[in-house]
């Protein structure tokens, strides 16, 4: 295979379609609005905080709010929304990347209607592809969970009825040990997943099939051109690797420039200083902002590289197998 190919189309797609960076901006949009609301909400919670003349009741009252049944389910369920509806428009911008990076392929016009039709005609199979795919790694946690609080239990146990260290702390060395174990699974089960659900993704965007026959299709394709999904795969995760960098590198005065609380208010709790002061929004809008760019540059990046990607393994793939794959890879 050309690998040159994998760069050459996607730098070609990324500088002719203006539309993947709207799309992009589009997928980020709530990331960013969670952030955005996270940095000053914590900011007004720890300065509200500091300004009481008593910082320990202050804290208590506090935790006695947070801790009231009603205050958790809420919060339980308002985030749990948050979090899908961030979810939701992030796989439909995401769907939106993958039509409009097929169609310029084809040479097809595009538009942003469009587009975000695709995403959201698309969005049940996404669901049910994230569904099978996130099993196998949901059960892994969920075992290393059960492990560790089978352990804690035991332990708690043997301890009291027989009241000595070495039965309390046993049960959780070995527990410790085994969930250790398992846990060092996790780190190449999850590249596995996220790889196999972008190849995924687009066997059921591209090749309008049913979700049974995406994920066969992506084993299918995995198995028969091993080498080149490897390949890609560690090409596209260096890239996402550098690219995430660079935005750590660009974030990273901001966090320490206005992002952190002052004490003013614990020297001087006469004349405390502002929550909010103009510096502090300034700084805080220009830190949201850059971070959407970057953010929304690197989903565009990634999701083209993973298109293109996808469509070089699986027309490698169809000159071997016994039919051929409908979806032009571009060259």
């Amino acid at each position: 295979m050309d690998y040159n190919q994998l760069f050459t189309q996607t730098w070609h797609i990324l500088r002719r379609t203006p539309l993947l960076w709207v799309l992009g901006f589009f997928a980020m949009s709530l990331n960013m609005v969670g952030h955005l609301v996270m940095r000053l909400g914590s900011r007004w919670a720890s300065q509200s905080i500091l300004q009481q003349a008593d910082l320990e009741q202050a804290l208590e009252r506090l935790l006695r709010q947070v801790a009231q049944p009603g205050v958790l389910i809420a919060g339980v369920v308002g985030l749990t929304c948050w979090l899908l509806l961030v979810w939701v428009v992030l796989t439909v911008g995401e769907g939106g990347l993958i039509g409009t990076t097929a169609q310029t392929q084809r040479g097809q016009p595009t538009s942003l209607g469009s587009a975000l039709r695709q995403g959201a005609d698309w969005l049940p199979s996404f669901i049910a592809i994230d569904t099978i795919v996130f099993f196998p790694l949901f059960v892994l946690l969920l075992a290393i969970m059960i492990i560790g609080a089978a352990a804690l239990f035991l332990a708690i146990i043997l301890g009291a009825q027989r009241g000595d260290l070495a039965s309390v702390f046993l049960p959780l060395i070995i527990g410790g040990v085994i969930s250790t174990g398992l846990g060092l699974f996790t780190i190449p089960l999850s590249l596995a997943t996220i790889a196999f659900r972008h190849l995924a993704f687009r066997a059921a965007a591209l090749r309008q099939t049913g979700v049974r026959q995406s994920v066969r299709l992506t084993w299918q394709i995995i198995r028969q051109k091993t080498g080149p999904v490897i390949v890609i795969t560690a090409l596209i995760f260096g890239i996402s690797y550098l690219l995430g960098t660079i935005t750590t590198l660009l974030l990273t005065p901001f966090i320490f420039i206005g992002g952190f609380p002052t004490f003013d208010a614990l020297a001087t709790p006469s004349a405390p200083s502002p929550i909010f002061s103009p510096d502090h929004l300034i700084l805080t809008f220009i830190h949201v902002g850059l971070q959407w760019g970057l953010q929304s540059c690197t989903f565009v990046i990634v999701s083209v590289f993973w298109t293109v990607g996808f469509g070089l393994v699986s027309s490698e793939q169809a000159a071997v197998s016994s039919g051929p794959l409908a979806v032009s890879s571009g060259q």
